[in-house]
């Protein structure tokens, strides 16, 4: 069992303990990528926009924050995230006690020694100002909700023919992260090619963003993985 920088839990790499063969609770290959993408995160506080199956909050969880936030529209992936974050509380079950709070579209797990971890279903837009409404500090936010194909597909809500803001609420998002009292969050976005096209260009996030603080240094970062970039916003 090899231990991440949270001093609170144990991430179970390939751990087989509670499930099938084909059942990642937490994928090493995923953390590693991000770590690499997001570099040492110094913030405690860590906000995500698109939980996918959770390897963001894991990643986070590995970096060493004590505070996580995630957002998922998609019903399915909300619920897979539910199941992982059960499952690592199940596998930390001597290592730390956790209270675990569950409503329709929140689940919730605290660790004993000050980890919490939140998870939220609905819409980004709607989800984000009541996340950042419970945040007091400069946090790292990751934001990486938007269209991914079929695999993102709901019907009636989104799909390949939405409008571009509703396939990437980029704008939206930084609109949000504006009316915010804390100023100098760390802010990653991810996939940059889909971000622009839906921004109309790299320049309108930008100017977006230094809205939000014109301190912000704004600059990107290529993504080993595939042929694309994410946008870093920081201050000094």
């Amino acid at each position: 069992m090899k231990k991440g920088k949270s001093s609170t839990i144990n991430l179970p790499y390939d751990t087989r303990e509670f499930f099938p063969p084909e059942y990642e609770i937490v994928s090493k290959r995923d953390i590693l990528i991000r770590n690499n993408l997001w570099g040492e995160i110094k913030e405690k506080t860590f906000v995500e926009t698109g939980t996918f199956f959770g390897h963001g909050v894991t990643a986070a969880i590995w970096n060493g924050c004590t505070d996580i936030h995630s957002i998922e529209i998609n019903p399915y992936y909300f619920t897979q995230a539910c199941f992982r974050l059960m499952a690592l509380a199940m596998y930390n079950r001597d290592r730390a006690t956790s209270e675990i709070y569950n409503e329709e579209s929140f689940f919730s797990v605290v660790f004993g020694g000050g980890l919490r971890v939140s998870l939220y279903r609905g819409d980004t837009v709607d989800i984000l100002p009541v996340v950042l409404s419970r945040v007091s500090e400069p946090a790292f936010l990751w934001l990486d909700a938007h269209w991914s194909g079929d695999a993102t597909l709901i019907e009636g809500v989104l799909d390949e023919n939405s409008p571009p803001e509703v396939k990437c609420p980029i704008i939206k998002e930084l609109s949000i992260i504006k009316k915010h009292a804390i100023k100098n969050h760390t802010i990653a976005i991810d996939d940059y090619r889909q971000v622009c096209e839906s921004a109309g260009s790299f320049d309108n996030i930008k100017k977006e963003i230094l809205k939000i603080n014109s301190e912000y240094s704004v600059r990107t970062k290529d993504k080993p993985s595939d042929d694309d970039k994410i946008i870093i916003a920081e201050t000094n």
